[in-house]
């Protein structure tokens, strides 16, 4: 009714981010940020969807959001606006600020923990319900490093080992 067009886009890849340029949008929204390639995600806000929505900056136009649940992995580009990197105004929500589950949602949250055999610790129960970024071990093949790294640098055999997440591969 108000002459409203809402076009959609994909990041699965830089050919389909790149469809942003050229455009002047008064709004972009990012959903599932944690999900995309971090570096294409990265290109298609600050350099497409960024200059294009400056054409709207003070006549009107509502910038650019960026939502969704934290990744496994508390790095990227997400992860840094989240931390207000990106000059990014950062706002949480909860079930618990939901209001379909009003009243409920402890009791939901109940439910989960007991289905899915976690604890309040569980890092995705942190991630899906409380919007926490947390490491999540399960997908590392050293669940219990601590980071640290101790060359041998005398006789015998060094082993190294490196931990390639999924969104470093190409």
């Amino acid at each position: 009714p108000r002459g409203v067009i809402i076009k959609l886009f994909g990041v699965g890849c830089l050919a389909h981010a790149q469809k942003l340029r050229g455009g002047s949008y008064p709004m972009a929204v990012f959903d599932e940020c944690g999900v995309p390639d971090q570096e294409i995600l990265k290109k298609a806000v600050l350099e497409f969807a960024q200059p294009a929505c400056n054409d709207w900056y003070q006549r009107g136009g509502r910038g650019i959001i960026l939502s969704g649940t934290p990744g496994p992995i508390p790095e990227g580009f997400f992860f840094e606006t989240c931390q207000g990197d990106y000059s990014a105004s950062v706002h949480r929500g909860t079930i618990h600020d939901n209001p379909f589950f009003d009243g409920r949602a402890e009791a939901v949250l109940k439910k989960t923990l007991f289905q899915n055999k976690w604890t309040e610790a569980t890092p995705q129960y942190r991630r899906e319900h409380m919007a926490e970024w947390c490491l999540d071990s399960e997908g590392l093949c050293y669940r219990a490093w601590d980071g640290s790294f101790h060359p041998v640098m005398f006789g015998g055999y060094t082993v190294l080992a490196r931990d390639i997440r999924q969104y470093h591969l190409r």
